[in-house]
């Protein structure tokens, strides 16, 4: 039988306000996660984290990703409401290039916002917010390699039969069949 070894808790240590305050800091210069402060300090993450949260706090700072929703457009009372053209349809459509559906974003990087017409959700968890971007122009390389080096050609999509849009595509055009479903 195997025998299970069990970690002893950490004791719980106390810190000076000046110590919290250098760990701050060091978040702060913006070249490092708060995870990576936390391991070269043999800290926890939830622990920094926090700090990081009170400092702002007692600053009057709101952080960056607050998680609530705020409307971005409010529409005049005369405005006309944009027709649903699409009718809520995000497959693929009967005929191949005739639909687009996308959000545009915008990303903080070293020398200003850049923003973004985003037309799947996954660009912006696998690639966007991984990391900090030093400028607009490592951004649109990294976006352009991984929408032409990753997703197109590689990534399989289940409403695609779990083809590529590049297969699902050159399938679709060589056969004439543009809506990817099988004859009856």
């Amino acid at each position: 039988m195997e025998t299970v070894v069990w970690k002893r808790p950490r004791p719980r240590r106390a810190f000076t306000d000046e110590f919290k305050a250098d760990i701050i800091k060091r978040f702060l210069k913006g070249d490092r996660s708060i995870a990576a402060v936390a391991h070269d300090f043999d800290l926890t993450v939830s622990a920094v984290r926090g700090w990081v949260k009170q400092a702002q706090i007692d600053a009057g700072l709101e952080g960056r990703c607050n998680r609530r929703w705020r409307s971005s457009t409010v529409p005049g009372a005369a405005e006309q409401r944009a027709l649903e053209l699409i009718k809520r349809h995000f497959g693929p459509s009967a005929e191949l290039d005739t639909r687009y559906v996308g959000d545009i974003t915008f990303i903080w990087t070293w020398s200003g916002f850049a923003y973004l017409l985003v037309f799947f959700a996954t660009i912006k968890r696998e690639l966007i917010t991984t990391r900090p971007w030093r400028s607009i122009t490592e951004l649109h390389r990294a976006v352009f390699s991984y929408i032409e080096g990753w997703s197109t050609p590689r990534r399989l999509h289940r409403s695609l039969g779990y083809m590529s849009p590049a297969q699902w595509e050159a399938a679709h055009r060589s056969s004439g069949n543009a809506t990817g479903r099988q004859a009856a």
